[in-house]
């Protein structure tokens, strides 16, 4: 069986454009991210992954891969939500050009309104989390850490806490009226994150490259306010 390779191994894809752009192909944050920039790339195809306008690249891809695609040099730089740079553990290989403010929520630890306080906790704890990297750390520094069984899921974090199934989770929140609705509330918030530019370290002499990516984020940043 041939060994698993990371991003970063991914061969180097010759450049034919300036500017590698890369963007969320779904969800909220690409809908902000098409009404401020409106190319009429966007076509009304769904299934269309890329699209040229302006000299630019622009790929479409998943969340949680832009920023990976980033530090692996196959995009020069993407919108993305930090809580997904984070997560990628990407952060010292990308740069962030701009917090464009949008999508904003905090990165929290989430808990049942009726449970008790987890200092006075004897028992074993089920921890769910879309954020396993960073759920890992969280439990890893926390007291109680011989306790805690982590359980990596996809989708919403009360369909797992609200009814028993695990104790605790490490989800993005945004309103908290989810949390609420379903009997939850915030235990400890790691950290805020909202929708931002990334570029990688390797432009950073590539005066085209820079060039463009200012007037895109000059671009964003004026449709956005």
């Amino acid at each position: 069986m041939s060994e698993a390779r990371s991003f970063l191994d991914l061969p180097r894809v010759e450049r034919r454009e300036a500017l590698r752009f890369g963007v969320p192909n779904q969800g909220r944050l690409r809908a902000e991210v098409r009404e401020a920039l409106d190319w009429k790339g966007w076509g009304s195809d769904s299934r269309s992954l890329t699209f040229r306008a302006d000299g630019i690249l622009v790929v479409l891809a998943r969340s949680t891969d832009l920023p990976r695609l980033v530090a692996s040099g196959a995009l020069d730089a993407c919108v993305s939500a930090h809580d997904y740079v984070v997560e990628s553990g990407t952060a010292s290989q990308l740069r962030m050009v701009k917090d464009l403010g949008i999508q904003r929520t905090k990165l929290c630890v989430v808990r049942r309104d009726d449970d008790e306080e987890l200092e006075d906790v004897t028992r074993s704890l089920t921890v769910v989390s879309q954020y396993p990297n960073i759920a890992s750390d969280w439990i890893r520094r926390h007291p109680l850490r011989r306790r805690m069984t982590l359980v990596p899921i996809d989708g919403a974090a009360e369909v797992f806490v609200s009814p028993g199934m695990a104790d605790l989770a490490i989800d993005a929140v945004m309103t908290g009226l989810s949390l609420e609705a379903n009997g939850m509330r915030i235990a400890e918030c790691l950290f805020e994150s909202s929708g931002r530019i990334y570029r990688s370290r390797r432009i950073a002499k590539d005066a085209r490259a820079l060039q463009l990516l200012t007037g895109v984020t000059a671009r964003m940043d004026s449709a956005l306010r």
